[in-house]
């Protein structure tokens, strides 16, 4: 659509050849992948099990008892895990940080998981009194104990 100006024909307000080429854009796009919104419902409805708990276990493992008593096991084991994942989360980000302070500090890991940043000096003197002990750096990812190079004795 063209209007007279006073240079000449030009487009008419809000109709300009950008303006045609977004609606264009947008109507192919969505002729292509169709409308969104149904789709996101259909995946926010859906129930969930995850680590052998949720909603959606039971419609997941239908009528199949090997199914049913694998999710049982890892809602069991889930607790274990989430311990795990939240040392290897502590051990892997704070080591390097508690190195790089002055004084340089080791991370000594408790029993329950945690750990305790202490200096060489501390360190020393308490695998001399007996409360610390040296881990074996080569043992698997699973064992924490052994991944980290000290551990406290009277936590066991």
């Amino acid at each position: 659509v063209v209007a007279p100006t006073a240079h000449g024909l030009a487009p008419a307000r809000g109709h300009t050849r950008r303006a045609a080429l977004r609606s264009a854009g947008a109507a192919s796009i969505a002729g292509l992948f169709g409308p969104l919104e149904p789709t996101r419902a259909a995946l926010v409805q859906t129930p969930i099990c995850e680590q052998g708990e949720g909603a959606g276990c039971a419609e997941l493992a239908g009528e199949s008892a090997l199914l049913r008593e694998l999710q049982e096991k890892s809602a069991q084991n889930r607790v274990a895990r989430d311990k795990a994942s939240l040392e290897r989360y502590s051990y892997n980000n704070f080591s390097d940080y508690f190195a790089a302070g002055f004084p340089p500090r080791r991370l000594v890991r408790h029993s329950d998981g945690t750990f305790e940043a202490l200096t060489d000096a501390e360190i020393d003197a308490a695998i001399k009194a007996g409360r610390v002990a040296k881990g074996s750096p080569g043992t698997p990812w699973q064992n924490y104990k052994g991944r980290n190079p000290y551990y406290f004795l009277d936590d066991d």
